[in-house]
C-alpha cells in the first residue's frame, strides 16, 4: 500500500504541479487503520481538498489545495458535533477532530432564539465536553465549536438539544441523630431553575423553631450546612420528632426529624 501511494503521488505531481494559475501541493499520508478517519495532510495546509485512498490496514490521503501558502494553515472545522441531554441541567458534548494542527477548541451556548454566547475555550485533541452551568430544564439550546491555531479560526459546527424536564428533588440525610454524639442532619435539594428556597425546622404543633435558609439559589444540585439539633439561640433540642418545611416557588415538601438526646 505505502508503494502504491508513493507511486501514485510521483506519477500525477508533474501533472499537477503544471496546472495554469493555480498553486498544486500533493500530499501522500499513511497511518491507522482503515476506516472512515478523515487525514489532513499536516499543520500548515488547512482544508485538504482531495479524497481518500484505502487498503488493507492503512489509510492514505491524495490530494492538493489551490492557492497553498504557510499562511493560510486554519485548522479543520469539527465534524459531527453531538449534543445529548443527560439530565435537567446537564448536557454532554462529543465531536470528532479531523485536524492535527488546532490548538484548541472554542464553544459557545444559546438559549432559544438568544444569541450566541462564550462558554469555554479548551485545549487540542479534545472531543467532548460537558455542561453544567446553569442549564434550566426542558429547555431548548444550540451549541457551536470552531477550532482554532495561530493563522485562525475554522467555520462552526453547531447541534442543538432539550434538556430533560425537571425533577426538583428535597432529601435529607441522616434525620435520626443524635447531637451529644456530634452527629447531625444533611439536606440535599436540586432546583431546575433559580428560585427562592425556604427551609424551615417546626415542631409537630407548627412552632417554627429555626430557619435554616430562606434566599434565591441557582439551578442544579445544593448541600444545606449540616444542622446540629440546635434552634436560633444554637440551643440544642430535647429529644423528639420535628418537621422539615422546604420550599422552592410552587415546589413544596415536608419531611421528618428525630433527635435522640
Amino acid at each position: 500500500m505505502l508503494r502504491l501511494l508513493i507511486t501514485i503521488a510521483i506519477i500525477i505531481y508533474p501533472y499537477l504541479s503544471q496546472a495554469d494559475d493555480i498553486d498544486w501541493w500533493v500530499v501522500v499520508q499513511i497511518g491507522g487503520s482503515n476506516s472512515s478517519a478523515i487525514y489532513q495532510s499536516f499543520g500548515l495546509i488547512g482544508q485538504p481538498v482531495g479524497g481518500l485512498i484505502q487498503g488493507g490496514n492503512y489509510t492514505g490521503f491524495v490530494g492538493y489545495v489551490p492557492g497553498w501558502t504557510p499562511q493560510t494553515g486554519k485548522s479543520n472545522q469539527p465534524f459531527n458535533l453531538q449534543a445529548k441531554a443527560i439530565s435537567s441541567t446537564q448536557v454532554s458534548l462529543s465531536w470528532q477532530d479531523t485536524s492535527i494542527s488546532e490548538a484548541g477548541f472554542v464553544i459557545e451556548r444559546r438559549m432559544g432564539d438568544g444569541e450566541f454566547m462564550p462558554m469555554d475555550v479548551i485545549g487540542k485533541d479534545i472531543n467532548n465536553y460537558q455542561d453544567s452551568d446553569h442549564l434550566i430544564s426542558n429547555t431548548t439550546y444550540t451549541y457551536r465549536l470552531q477550532s482554532y491555531n495561530e493563522y485562525g479560526t475554522s467555520s462552526w459546527v453547531t447541534a442543538t438539544v432539550t434538556t430533560m424536564p425537571a425533577e426538583r428533588k428535597f432529601t435529607p440525610y441522616n434525620n435520626l441523630f443524635y447531637p451529644d454524639k456530634q452527629e447531625a442532619m444533611q439536606i440535599r435539594y436540586i432546583l431546575d431553575k433559580p428560585e427562592h428556597v425556604t427551609i424551615r425546622i417546626y415542631t409537630l404543633s407548627g412552632r417554627l423553631i429555626k430557619t435554616l435558609l430562606d434566599e434565591t439559589m441557582l439551578a442544579g444540585e445544593h448541600w444545606l450546612p449540616d444542622w446540629h439539633g440546635e434552634d436560633e439561640e444554637n440551643k440544642t433540642l430535647a429529644s423528639g420528632t420535628y418537621i422539615i418545611y422546604f420550599s422552592a416557588g410552587d415546589f413544596k415538601d415536608l419531611k421528618k426529624a428525630v433527635i435522640i438526646r
